[in-house]
């Protein structure tokens, strides 16, 4: 019986400091915009967005399977 008790108040404990951890992060707001929309190379692409944004670049296939440069990054916090 005392060990199914410690085991309650453990997962509580554990529970609520999980809760506690969550209501500390803030939100980030994900922006994007276009740095080459004619082409992309993959490797300067990340390049320029993290020097420019910290973000992560990536190519993005358009239906014509035309690739442009776009930077994801954190721009602010959410709403």
């Amino acid at each position: 019986m005392a060990k199914l008790s410690f085991s309650c108040v453990f997962l509580l404990l554990i529970l609520s400091s999980v809760t506690l951890m969550e209501s500390g992060v803030e939100a980030q707001k994900r922006c994007s915009v276009v740095f080459n929309p004619n082409s992309c190379n993959l490797f300067e692409c990340k390049k320029q967005c993290y020097q420019t944004r910290s973000g992560n670049g990536f190519c993005q296939a358009d239906a014509n399977f035309n690739y442009r440069c776009v930077c994801a990054y954190n721009c602010g916090a959410a709403n």
